[in-house]
C-alpha cells in the first residue's frame, strides 16, 4: 500500500483535507481519486460508516486485472468478521434520473458501479491478500459495498430525502451504500482538528507564540504565555 498505515499526523490530515477540496474544485478523472485515496487511506477509514484503521484499506484497480478500486477488512481481528469493496466514479457523474415527478432510477454509470461491486464481492479470494486465506473461509462474514460518486447537490435538487429513500435506497442491495464525494469530505473533516488563530499584541514577542494550533493543549499553553507577557 502506498499510503501510510499508521495514524496520520495533524499535518497529514490538514494536507489531505486541502488536497481533497482542491480535487473537488477541479475536473478530475477516476484515476486521480484512486491515487488520492491510496496515498491517504485514512480518509476512507475515517469517513466510511465502519470501524476501520488506515491499514485496513488497500488499493487495487490494477491495470489488466478485474478487481475493485479498493478493498478492506479489519487486519487486527481473527477470524475476520467482515470485508468489503469500494468502487469509484467521478464527482461529476450523475447518480439518478427522474423519469416522472415521483419516480427516480439510477443512471447507467451508477448501475454499472453497483453491479461491479456486487460481482467483486462474490469472490473475495481473487483480490484479497493470500495470507488471510487460513484466517477466514468467507462463510457468514458480513460484506459491505460502497460506491463513491457524484455530489449531494444533485440528489437534493432532483429528489429530496424522502424520494431518495423511496426510489433509490429501495432498489439498492441492503449491504450497499452510495456515497457522494462531498459526504466523504464532510465525514473526514469531522476528524480534522480546526485551526485556531490568536491576535497577538504587538509588544509580545510573536516568535515565542505559535500562530496555529492542532490541539487543545497548545491553546491552553499559549493562553498561559499570553497572560505572562501581557
Amino acid at each position: 500500500m502506498s499510503g501510510s498505515a499508521q495514524k496520520p499526523t495533524a499535518k497529514e490530515l490538514l494536507s489531505a483535507r486541502d488536497h481533497f477540496r482542491a480535487l473537488l474544485a477541479s475536473r478530475t478523472r477516476e484515476r486521480q481519486w484512486q491515487r488520492f485515496f491510496a496515498d491517504n487511506p485514512f480518509v476512507l477509514s475515517s469517513a466510511l460508516p465502519l470501524r476501520l484503521e488506515p491499514g485496513d484499506v488497500f488499493p487495487l484497480g490494477r491495470e489488466g486485472r478485474t478487481e475493485p478500486d479498493f478493498a478492506f477488512y479489519p487486519r487486527h481481528l481473527t477470524p475476520i468478521p467482515y470485508y468489503g469493496v469500494i468502487e469509484l466514479k467521478r464527482p461529476d457523474s450523475s447518480i439518478v434520473t427522474v423519469t416522472r415527478s415521483n419516480v427516480a432510477i439510477l443512471t447507467r454509470d451508477a448501475q454499472t458501479a453497483v453491479h461491479q461491486a456486487q460481482m467483486y464481492a462474490r469472490n473475495p479470494s481473487s483480490f484479497l491478500p493470500s495470507d488471510i486465506g487460513q484466517r477466514s473461509l468467507f462463510l457468514g462474514n458480513a460484506t459491505y459495498l460502497f460506491v463513491i460518486m457524484g455530489l449531494t447537490d444533485e440528489l437534493s435538487r432532483k429528489l429530496g430525502n424522502e424520494l431518495y429513500r423511496e426510489s433509490i435506497t429501495g432498489i439498492l442491495p441492503p449491504n450497499l451504500q452510495l456515497l457522494p464525494y462531498d459526504y466523504i469530505l464532510q465525514r473526514f473533516e469531522d476528524h480534522v482538528s480546526p485551526q485556531i488563530f490568536f491576535l497577538v499584541p504587538l509588544q509580545v514577542e510573536a516568535k515565542r507564540i505559535p500562530r496555529t494550533f492542532s490541539s487543545l493543549d497548545e491553546v491552553v499553553t499559549t493562553a498561559a504565555v499570553l497572560r505572562y507577557f501581557v
